[in-house]
């Protein structure tokens, strides 16, 4: 269901298609980025099963195929893949969102490059704090800087506030750290959200790991995403 790593180039609306070189190409294929952030909004309509947890408190995931592990809380659920919506719901979504539809398309179709989604089964005011990756094929020369340019520059125009870029360091690998607010609007009904994303540009693959949560448990969502983005590994390279 999914394509084998470094199969396919990416595309906004997740189908192959062919790159070029050059500013205008790499701005085409930066356009999945916003995928990953609509992967956390999608969990709002996503029921799934919880894995063993591993150590006390938290459980690890492990995304073998592409040499990447996180924890998460032991209580969240953990589905592999994307988060497979129905046709209605995924189109009804589309219309209430029309700034994020092409990623929300592209989040939920059957060639999504999602590898995992995690979320607390409890929810608070109408959403749950949740977690996310997305790894996706770069095309050759994609430079640092310019990965880091695009991944803002995807978010900004669907952010509802300030989007604050930070460079960081993870065990194994720096990264770009991107927090911004975002609301959501489902069923009619508004969703204020706080985002953490953080981006990865690793053997010509972007990881993109996307956490969010309810505005109204943004302080206390902060421990556990600080302590899950600290357990970030690559196993391979």
């Amino acid at each position: 269901m999914k394509p084998a790593p470094g199969e396919r180039p990416f595309s906004r609306a997740g189908r192959s298609r062919k790159l070029a070189s050059g500013p205008g190409q790499l701005r085409a294929a930066s356009r999945r980025l916003t995928a990953a952030a609509t992967a956390s909004l999608l969990t709002l309509l996503v029921v799934a099963s919880a894995e063993a947890a591993t150590p006390p408190g938290f459980q690890t995931v492990t995304v073998a195929n592409v040499g990447f592990s996180i924890e998460v809380p032991s209580s969240w659920h953990v589905t592999k893949g994307g988060p497979n919506l129905s046709k209605t719901e995924a189109k009804e979504l589309e219309r209430e969102n029309p700034a994020a539809a092409d990623a929300i398309a592209a989040a939920n179709a059957p060639n999504s490059h999602i590898r995992f989604a995690a979320f607390d089964p409890v929810a608070v005011d109408g959403g749950v704090p949740d977690v996310n990756l997305v790894v996706e094929p770069l095309p050759s020369g994609y430079a640092w800087t310019q990965y880091k340019t695009e991944l803002a520059g995807e978010i900004k125009p669907i952010a509802s506030g300030r989007v604050r870029e930070t460079d960081i360091s993870t065990a194994t690998q720096h990264a770009v750290r991107l927090d911004f607010p975002l609301v959501l609007t489902v069923k009619g009904k508004h969703h204020p959200l706080v985002f953490r994303q953080i981006g990865f540009e690793r053997q010509g693959r972007s990881y993109v790991v996307t956490y969010s949560a309810p505005a109204a448990v943004a302080g206390s969502s902060r421990h556990v995403f600080d302590t899950s983005q600290a357990s970030i590994i690559f196993s391979r390279g």
